[in-house]
């Protein structure tokens, strides 16, 4: 089946996290015409479709060499080509293709380019399990989305979409703060909206997967241009290639459980496990100035739900005092000047206030606003006591910083200046040599 293997027109499925990237990766690689193995975290850096052949063995060798991490803040990673917080290849899933650190460099430096190095590291699966085409999921591809359509012209772009708050609540039970859960989803969730109009690009919303899943099939398939195995892909516990019940196919900390089969369990877990009060600030918090999408100010969480299609009912009275807790514990509040750490990325342009809850408030007729009008203001000012605190706090050590050095400086240059300092350091090269 080597002669059959087309490596012009991969597939590429991105999203965001717990948004159901992984059941559909798995149902795909169940197809006959389709290899899809485990997320690999080699795609999802823009760099590799975007830049000259020597540049790109340079960085990714780089990046192989520290074990695939680029410690960088996140925004630099994105101006030089790579995801903002993803390791460059996952070192637990590497070997499913044949490959760990040491390999993979090796390939890198023995292809000519980045088609070549796509080629040789994806062709043993495809031949292995007769197939025609490759494709790759791990969810920060949308990093790589745009560059990606443009290194292949007829390659296919697929993301999913999911109910923010359902995604929210599962991030949350993993260990993510409400307000980095909620700013992943929405940044990444707009980026993949930034090029949904493109004509090799595909949505498939999860509910529907789950609810409706021939009919959700049928359509993605078309789009695929592949034959119509709908059947064969809903059984895809017994056509994969991948052993569904050994999580070191998969990335063992997402916990992923694509054994358990198409259930909706899950759709609407927000219900049961959001607060009123959180539902509250998903629906106000805001995006602010992204510097790599245009027209996204002033997104809020409630509109980018509308604009998915999602229903966001009326929410139940939500106490001023326990909205005051949540402001306080997920510190979501935000001040215009607020000292951010770089490294958080998707956080740098969300933010509530309290003039975005106020209209979440007043639009819900809430009786008890002008209450929780007064402790919004004393948090306001708790928020910007706080942040005066820090910006003096680090004038303070930045001083003391500059102190040392300059005492250190005023003491390097007197030691120089010493007549038998030349002297004493010749003779300590000397013993050194000869030691």
């Amino acid at each position: 089946m080597a002669g059959d293997i087309n490596f012009n027109r991969p597939i590429l499925i991105g999203g965001t996290p717990s948004s159901g990237t992984t059941l559909l990766s798995v149902m795909l690689d169940a197809h006959p015409e389709i290899f899809c193995g485990p997320e690999t975290g080699l795609l999802c850096h823009p760099f590799v479709f975007t830049d000259a052949p020597d540049m790109f063995k340079e960085k990714a060798l780089r990046a192989l060499a520290a074990g695939g991490r680029v410690d960088d803040p996140g925004y630099w990673n994105l101006e030089h080509g790579f995801c903002p917080y993803s390791n460059f290849g996952y070192e637990n899933t590497l070997p499913y293709y044949g490959f760990d650190y040491e390999r993979l460099a090796a390939l890198v430096k023995e292809s000519s380019d980045q088609r070549e190095w796509l080629n040789r590291f994806f062709a043993p699966g495809v031949r292995k399990l007769g197939k025609q085409y490759w494709a790759e999921k791990t969810p920060p591809n949308l990093y790589a989305f745009q560059a990606f359509l443009e290194f292949f012209p007829e390659g296919k772009v697929v993301y999913m979409i999911r109910d923010g708050r359902d995604v929210v609540c599962s991030l949350m039970s993993r260990g993510f703060g409400f307000k980095r859960a909620v700013s992943i989803w929405m940044v990444e969730m707009l980026i993949c909206l930034s090029i949904e109009r493109h004509p090799r690009v595909f949505s498939v919303r999860y509910e529907e997967l789950v609810r409706h899943p021939r009919t959700t099939l049928e359509k993605f398939l078309s789009f695929l241009e592949v034959s119509m195995e709908v059947e064969r892909v809903l059984d895809y516990k017994h056509y994969t290639g991948r052993d569904l019940k050994n999580n070191v196919n998969f990335r063992s900390s997402w916990r992923s459980r694509p054994f358990e089969g198409l259930n909706e369990a899950s759709v609407g877990r927000y219900r049961k496990e959001m607060s009123s009060c959180l539902q509250v600030l998903f629906y106000a918090m805001e995006v602010g100035d992204v510097p790599f999408l245009r027209g996204v100010r002033g997104v809020r969480g409630k509109e980018l739900l509308k604009r998915l299609g999602y229903e966001v009912g009326k929410i139940e009275d939500c106490d001023p005092e326990s909205l005051l807790h949540h402001l306080s514990k997920e510190d979501v509040l935000t001040t215009g000047d607020q000292y951010r750490n770089p490294w958080v990325f998707q956080e740098k342009w969300t933010r509530v206030s309290g003039t975005n809850l106020a209209d979440e408030y007043k639009e819900e007729k809430n009786l008890s606003w002008l209450r929780c009008e007064e402790w919004l203001k004393i948090m306001n000012r708790i928020w910007s006591d706080k942040f005066q605190a820090e910006r003096e706090e680090k004038k303070k050590i930045k001083k003391e910083r500059d102190a040392i050095e300059y005492s250190y400086s005023k003491l390097r240059g007197a030691i120089e200046a010493f007549p038998g300092y030349r002297l004493i350091k010749s003779a300590a090269g000397f013993l050194k040599r000869n030691r």
